[in-house]
């Protein structure tokens, strides 16, 4: 068997985004205490998250969410790697996690828990990622 994944790069032209937060959302930069806030983030989002990997009959389903946390805490405690928690009403909700390599910022996974939907949480979490990059010269 051969598995395969694709990825898909997309260019952003950020000078036409508004790129402040709006809605009451905080981001925060991860830190070594948020390791455990982190990891239940990406078991509730992504435990019954339906995507190629989760319809692969090859793979345990059970496996992909603490997969998917063991992949992103490597790369936040890397020195090529940035994370940020979003927060929403005082509660922790999503989270953005980059990889950075020489001037490219490339978002390496992202999510929202599913009840803080359509809030525009996840896309506030993107224009700071976005506005972080202009300001530190990332493409």
């Amino acid at each position: 068997y051969i598995l395969a994944d694709t990825l898909l790069y997309y260019t952003l032209q950020p000078k036409a985004l508004d790129l402040e937060t709006k809605y009451g959302i905080n981001i925060e930069a991860h830190q070594d205490y948020h390791s455990e806030i982190l990891n239940d983030l990406v078991l509730a989002i992504f435990s019954n998250y339906k995507n190629h990997y989760s319809s692969n009959a090859l793979l345990n389903a059970q496996l992909l969410a603490p997969g998917y946390f063991e992949w992103i805490q490597n790369i936040c405690e890397s020195k090529l790697g940035k994370c940020w928690l979003l927060e929403y009403k005082e509660q922790y909700v999503g989270f953005i996690v980059c990889k950075f390599i020489d001037d490219v910022c490339e978002i390496i996974l992202n999510g929202v828990l599913p009840t803080f939907a359509n809030k525009g949480i996840y896309t506030n979490g993107l224009k700071y990622v976005i506005n972080y990059c202009i300001c530190n010269h990332y493409k």
